[in-house]
């Protein structure tokens, strides 16, 4: 039984039809996450939305995206088969080109966020409110990243579970938006000439599970097959051929008109172990509960806010070195309830366009381990999550939550925060985007 249906959980039901009519006819009645969108296509009952966020590997027309539509317009020629590309000159998608006219009065719309270089949490910032927010309802998403990510494995505390935390905190921001659609997790392909490639692979199948997203299993047809060269462009990027095992992955798990989403994590309350990790009790020049250090102030932010307060907690760098971070220590009768667990810790930030680099940081630091999650270059001037995860050893005597900006820091920089959770468990807790 091969990685998909065993990470699914939909068993073997034999070989796939030539065409998504006749694979969809009792082939598989489990819920797959695309059911929502064959039950709407096959039954011809409305229009179809459908939203990609990849990196360079979809956005030609010659990669998977396009095909994928293609496939989509061959299948069901009575919806009108239209593909938006992300234009990153506008930062918008483009004028739609129309793949095929249908026969009947329905869509299919496909909303491809294809941005060369980039890592999953990318649109998580200005670009999320034209990328995801402002389409209509989609009925199924594609997570399309991996190869990107690689280089940020130094700046995010216990390695692969950093990189599950990147994809959680991404599909929580679209799924606050995209409540009904259902989730599909591309492995990617393996690097040609290395095997840099195989801890993001793990991270891809351990996130889609915890939270019950589909898996296309790219990857282990590129490795089954030995890599051909002849499927590959280069170290990364893969050709026509490559790209047929891309499509051959994704047809697989179109077998069903019976729908599931992703599970729903983000409106899942459990308890935080944080005081005031809302902010409500805002009595001095600092939130009741934490402490600054000696490189941060912090002040009230009117302006740059999103939750239930009318403000969030602007913190900015006073000097170019030391500490700069507002913390909280967990107290003893409370961090013994901790020890022995995974706590995660997610974090409701903005930062605004022009900050430094540095700014943005969150981290779980113990006695015996912790986690960072170090600045990354984008996400500005939106609000967005940052999650990370770590494992609280049994003797530990100290557990504290910090926010703020790198030890070398740029005076002014400043980010606002508007919440902070703290959970049990490897899932993030609460955190719909308000």
């Amino acid at each position: 039984m091969g990685l998909t249906k065993l990470v699914r959980g939909v068993s073997d039901t034999g070989d796939l039809f030539d065409n998504v009519n006749g694979l969809i006819n009792g082939v598989s009645s489990s819920p797959m996450a695309s059911g929502k969108l064959m039950g709407k296509l096959s039954n011809n009952t409305g229009n179809c939305n459908v939203l990609v966020v990849s990196d360079s590997t979809g956005n030609a027309e010659f990669e998977w995206v396009y095909l994928y539509s293609l496939w989509i317009a061959e299948s069901f020629p009575s919806h009108t088969v239209n593909y938006y590309l992300w234009d990153e000159l506008t930062n918008d998608y483009a004028e739609p080109v129309t793949i095929s006219a249908g026969t009947g009065v329905f869509s299919f719309n496909m909303y491809n966020a294809s941005i060369p270089g980039s890592k999953v949490t990318f649109l998580m910032g200005d670009k999320f409110n034209e990328s995801v927010r402002r389409i209509p309802k989609c009925d199924l998403v594609f997570i399309n990243h991996g190869h990107n990510m690689i280089p940020f494995y130094a700046t995010l505390g216990d390695g692969e579970w950093g990189k599950v935390c990147m994809y959680q905190e991404s599909i929580a921001m679209i799924k606050g938006v995209h409540q009904d659609a259902g989730f599909i997790m591309l492995t990617q392909n393996p690097r040609r000439d290395d095997d840099q490639y195989a801890p993001v692979y793990r991270s891809i199948v351990t996130a889609a599970g915890m939270i019950n997203a589909d898996i296309a299993d790219s990857y282990s047809i590129f490795k089954e097959a030995g890599k051909p060269a002849s499927w590959y462009l280069d170290n990364i990027h893969p050709t026509g051929e490559g790209v047929s095992a891309y499509l051959d992955s994704i047809k697989s798990i179109h077998q069903s008109k019976s729908h599931k989403t992703v599970n729903d994590f983000i409106n899942n309350s459990k308890k935080s172990f944080l005081l005031n990790g809302d902010f409500s009790a805002f009595s001095a020049s600092i939130p009741d509960s934490w402490t600054l250090s000696s490189g941060m102030t912090s002040t009230k932010d009117t302006v740059n806010f999103e939750g239930k307060n009318a403000y969030s907690v602007k913190l900015t760098v006073s000097v170019a070195s030391g500490d700069k971070k507002m913390t909280q220590t967990i107290p003893s009768s409370v961090r013994k309830e901790l020890n022995g667990n995974f706590v995660t810790l997610a974090a409701w930030i903005y930062i605004p366009d022009g900050n430094s680099e540095t700014c943005g940081v969150i981290s779980i630091t113990s006695n015996e381990n912790s986690s960072y999650y170090g600045a990354m270059p984008d996400q500005r001037n939106g609000w967005h999550w940052r999650v990370i995860t770590t494992y609280i050893p049994e003797n530990s005597t100290f557990i504290q939550v910090n926010i703020g900006a790198d030890s070398v820091g740029v005076v002014g920089s400043n980010i606002s925060v508007g919440k902070v959770i703290l959970c049990k468990g490897r899932l993030p807790s609460d955190i719909n985007t308000y």
